[in-house]
């Protein structure tokens, strides 16, 4: 991107072979609580399984941990079995917030909640966390990649307290926002 609103800079993923990985085992607390922070141009292919994020604590199933893909025209999230959580349009911003801890999961889209439950299938991250594609079959092996944009990302081992579910809402609105922004500022020379 061009650093300019609309057009952040960002992490481009081409849908082929692009991923960014944190390795096995890294991130301690994930099995009991977790949230994903992120903001995304979807792909311009929403058709197409894509996996978004992908952690897992073990490579059958469940498959508990973390997935979040597009497919159909839906942004989903994998709970035992994939769930339908809102239409996504091809190549549109948007910011995601996941969060699963025992007995509790939540997904918003752009600070609407979009789902949420009981049956979270949490787990531990015993594979690598990856941002672009799917680790079901095991670390260092990544398939139905995403081609979209990521320009903030964020994990923690907790969930966010209901009085700030983001810190990313305040400050930045979603590149789609039509707010109204104040123009930069000029510095004034001091007087002496």
């Amino acid at each position: 991107g061009s650093g300019v609103p609309g057009e952040p800079w960002r992490l481009d993923f081409d849908g082929i072979d692009d991923v960014v990985t944190v390795g096995a085992g890294t991130l301690a607390g994930l099995d009991l609580a977790a949230s994903v922070e992120m903001r995304a141009r979807m792909p311009a292919d929403v058709q197409t399984r894509s996996y978004l994020i992908e952690w897992l604590a073990d490579t059958t199933p469940p498959f508990a941990g973390m997935s979040l893909a597009v497919e159909a025209g839906k942004l989903r999230i994998f709970l035992g079995s994939w769930v339908d959580l809102v239409d996504v349009q091809p190549s549109s911003w948007i910011r995601i917030v996941a969060v699963k801890k025992p007995g509790y999961w939540l997904v918003e889209v752009d600070g609407v909640t979009v789902g949420s439950g009981s049956v979270e299938n949490s787990g531990a991250q015993t594979t690598e966390l990856v941002l672009g594609a799917g680790t079901f079959a095991g670390i260092g092996q990544y398939s139905e990649h995403a081609a979209f944009s990521v320009p903030e990302f964020r994990v923690w081992n907790r969930a966010p307290s209901p009085a700030n579910p983001s810190v990313l809402a305040p400050l930045d609105p979603p590149p789609s926002a039509d707010a109204p922004r104040l123009p930069p500022a000029t510095p004034t020379p001091a007087t002496p």
